[in-house]
């Protein structure tokens, strides 16, 4: 590991978690936000553990899992990573209705569960993990977005040890800076291009951001590339027109980006995640039998080791897919929405802040806005 002079902050809280853990304790929650460390605390709490201790480590979704992983690098003591729901249930049964039954695991191989990204979790999968009786470290921005659905856990409200300081290395990027003055200010930067060594961040109107779109649109195909937005309806528009301008008409072609929208059974597929179309196959390449119909789709994807069967119905549309058995609902990729890209990241992004819905409260765009810039890495658009 590269050795990081920590923060008085920093320190407090791994020598915090370390006494919570000697002592017994059941839950610690550690806050920060963009920019304050939280990585770099991990990590540096994971060599101060002793060698005994067997720590499982892991993040609600599939994306986010990903984005652990990259970020520990592969010096982590801990070398298994998995989603939140591999680690604390068992495989999903389907049931009669095409859903996904889960059943909680009465017992984990780990002395500590330490789970990241934990802004995304409802208070219902929280009580699963405490049914484990397993010390439990959540780690997370409380300015982030609360989870998609369930009812929000309010321990991050009050947390044990809470990271604030920014460090001067985080506010040279100008996207950790725009994050902190939504964060603070509750607005973005002024209009312009702001650019450092460390980044790029771009704030324009529509008529004026459209110039500097097209130098984020000609890598969309490319996985590090993505278009977010508030609407569902915004989010079908922008796929139609980014299809369009790569040339794609018709059913989904080799090259295209689709969203997978719900966790499959044999675990290979997580929602969230965005792959590419590598090879379009058919029925009688899949090596089981299946239930198709006429939408039924055979795709290859970039990162799986399978023909994955996909429901080419609703595709395009603004609302959830119908579920069939079988097969995996997908949507196009290039644009997501910034509730379905929590926990993701990408080198860039396109973010579309020119619409409040009306019935959004000011406080609930501030954590839209902050949720959605904080998903670039490189270089941020915002269209406002």
């Amino acid at each position: 590991m590269t050795d990081i002079t920590l923060s008085d902050e920093q320190n407090n809280a791994i020598d915090a978690i370390l006494e919570w853990y000697r002592r017994g304790g059941t839950v610690f929650t550690l806050t920060g936000y963009a920019g304050t460390g939280k990585t770099t605390v991990l990590s540096y709490l994971l060599e101060k553990l002793s060698d005994k201790v067997a720590v499982a480590l892991c993040a609600p979704t599939g994306k986010a899992t990903s984005v652990l992983r990259s970020k520990m690098g592969p010096y982590c003591k801990v070398k298994s990573i998995a989603t939140l729901h591999r680690t604390i249930y068992y495989p999903p049964e389907e049931t009669k209705n095409n859903n996904l039954l889960f059943t909680s695991r009465k017992h984990i191989p780990a002395d500590m569960l330490i789970i990241d990204e934990a802004s995304m979790l409802n208070q219902e999968i929280l009580w699963d993990v405490l049914k484990l009786n397993v010390p439990v470290v959540l780690i997370g921005d409380s300015f982030q977005l609360p989870p998609v659905s369930g009812t929000r856990i309010d321990v991050l409200d009050n947390p044990d040890a809470r990271l604030t300081k920014v460090f001067r290395q985080a506010l040279d990027n100008p996207i950790i800076k725009a994050a902190t003055m939504v964060r603070e200010e509750g607005r973005l930067p002024d209009v312009g291009l702001h650019k450092t060594s460390s980044g790029a961040c771009g704030v324009f109107p529509a008529y004026a951001g459209a110039k500097y779109a097209q130098a984020f649109f000609k890598n969309i195909g490319k996985s590090n590339t993505t278009l977010l937005c508030y609407t569902n309806s915004r989010r079908q528009r922008l796929n139609i027109q980014m299809r369009d301008k790569l040339g794609y008409t018709g059913n989904v072609q080799v090259g295209e980006k689709i969203v997978v929208l719900r966790n499959t059974l044999g675990g290979s597929l997580y929602n969230g995640e965005v792959h590419k179309v590598l090879k379009i196959g058919e029925i009688k390449d899949l090596d089981r039998d299946v239930f198709v119909n006429a939408n039924t789709m055979v795709v290859w994807l970039e990162g799986c080791h399978e023909w994955v069967p996909i429901n080419g119905d609703g595709l395009e549309s603004t609302s959830f897919p119908k579920v069939t058995p079988d097969t995996v609902p997908v949507q196009y990729g290039y644009a997501l929405s910034v509730h379905k890209a929590q926990g993701s990241e990408w080198d860039n992004v396109v973010l579309y802040a020119d619409y409040k819905p009306g019935k959004v409260s000011e406080e609930e765009y501030t954590h839209w806005l902050y949720t959605g810039v904080t998903r670039a890495k490189k270089n941020l658009l915002v269209i406002r």
